[in-house]
């Protein structure tokens, strides 16, 4: 079976920071480390996404609709990026 690589994370964000949100910030940094890279979080109320993020370095809070349009927390569409770099 071939081996695949992930030559960069994929940076991606949590939209609901309620009780269960946990579960998903530590399964996506310790179960898929080095896969993916939580970058942001986002809930309707501001203050579960900022006590969310100031749990877990390197995530930042966010409103939903902020995360959703923010260029950083979603995947790339990798043709478009192949493309970019002329590949």
């Amino acid at each position: 079976m071939e081996e695949w690589r992930i030559m960069e994370r994929i940076k991606t964000g949590v939209i609901g920071c309620g009780s269960i949100s946990s579960i998903y910030f530590e399964n996506m940094s310790g179960v898929f480390n080095g896969m993916l890279e939580v970058t942001a979080c986002a809930d309707l109320d501001m203050s579960r996404a900022k006590a969310a993020a100031a749990k877990y370095p390197g995530v930042r809070a966010m409103s939903v609709r902020k995360l959703l349009a923010n260029q950083d927390s979603r995947q790339p569409d990798r043709a478009q990026g192949a493309r970019e770099r002329g590949a």
